[in-house]
């Protein structure tokens, strides 16, 4: 099952809620997912490594986009912008400016501005 833990609660006929709760009840029970996970990803790893070998293109691109970022293959998206972008921009210099206020617009609305 290699720590698919939708297959276990199939396999047991329980509900994946039950195995979390069995999860979080086992510290040896957590190890063997996050062993199996390895071993899935080993494996993964194994079958791109066979892939590169092959000369398969989509492997090599994948491994360069991954482990080969350090050296500067990565995408990059670039975006152009046509036209005017108002922007605005509003200096607080009054007494407390400069707190922290993040926690102001968490909920998404426009924070309020001072003198207003």
């Amino acid at each position: 099952m290699k720590g698919n833990l939708s297959a276990v609660a199939a396999k047991f006929g329980v509900t994946r809620r039950t195995v979390y709760n069995w999860l979080e009840a086992d510290a040896e029970l957590q190890q063997a997912v996050v062993d199996a996970r390895e071993a899935m990803l080993d494996l993964a790893e194994n079958k791109l490594e066979e892939a590169i070998d092959a000369g398969q293109g989509w492997a090599i691109a994948l491994a360069l986009k991954t482990v080969g970022k350090q050296r500067g293959y990565v995408e990059r998206v670039e975006t152009e912008h046509r036209g005017r972008v108002p922007l605005e921009v509003v200096l607080d210099l009054s007494e407390g400016a400069g707190e922290d206020t993040a926690g102001d617009a968490a909920d998404g609305a426009a924070a309020p501005i001072p003198g207003e």
